[in-house]
């Protein structure tokens, strides 16, 4: 029997002291849940909206290079990172879109479980843990540097280009498909192109997140954002 945690969101991290070595309560970690990701610490590896679906790991430790679940004592906040570390002296953790490595240190009691499995606009798929997901997290952290180092200068010709009322008026002949997906939290909207998720409005968000190309030619302005407007364009799931 699969528990269902509807529309739980999931946090980056903050800037938090290690933890101390305390029990954790994990009643509700014994069985497995599917989550809802909402935050920036593991872009690309997952975006807001994809559903991870999270088993116990039970007795066993993760290993270098898993996607794990885990909860701070004294607070609800479930966080989603990658291990970098286990062993004798805990369990270090870094989010692959972080540039340095969470400041706490995890005792299996602090884990809810491991991301086995995440639904995104593709579907359902495999995440990527062990030996692939640290080679992963690699190719993540090098696509970072070169962005750091290419975003400064290109920046500016971006704005400049995204600004221009052609390209939005051009947009709008492009077959877009805008569907609404009711959450227990209010509509989701998602807008598609050929299939494919280009842009996302989370339940109560006030903004789109726009794929960056297409962010040249869409024009947020005209897309909905109200409850009233959601439920007038609502579709089957």
């Amino acid at each position: 029997m699969l528990n269902i945690a509807e529309a739980e969101p999931f946090f980056s991290m903050g800037d938090l002291p290690p933890i101390p070595p305390k029990d954790f309560k994990k009643d509700a970690e014994r069985f497995p849940v599917i989550l809802r990701y909402v935050g920036g610490s593991m872009v690309p590896t997952f975006r807001e909206g994809d559903e991870l679906l999270v088993l116990p790991l039970g007795e066993a430790l993760p290993r270098q290079g898993d996607v794990i679940a885990f909860s701070l004592p004294g607070e609800d906040r479930t966080i989603v990172h990658r291990v970098e570390s286990a062993g004798e002296g805990g369990i270090r953790t870094r989010g692959d879109a972080s540039g340095s490595q969470d400041p706490w240190v995890l005792l299996p009691s602090n884990i809810r479980g491991r991301v086995e499995f995440v639904r995104s606009d593709r579907g359902w798929h495999r995440a990527r843990n062990g030996r692939i997901g640290t080679m992963m997290a690699g190719t993540v952290a090098l696509r970072r540097g070169i962005r750091a180092f290419t975003t400064p200068a290109l920046d500016p010709v971006y704005r400049a280009i995204s600004s221009s009322r052609l390209l939005k008026r051009m947009g709008q002949a492009f077959p877009t498909r805008l569907t609404v997906y009711q959450r227990s939290q209010g509509p989701e909207y998602q807008l598609r192109l050929f299939g494919l998720t280009i842009g996302r409005c989370l339940p109560g968000r006030k903004r789109w997140r726009i794929l960056t190309p297409f962010r040249l030619v869409v024009d947020e302005e005209l897309l909905p954002v109200s409850a009233v407007q959601a439920k007038a364009m609502e579709t089957a799931e």
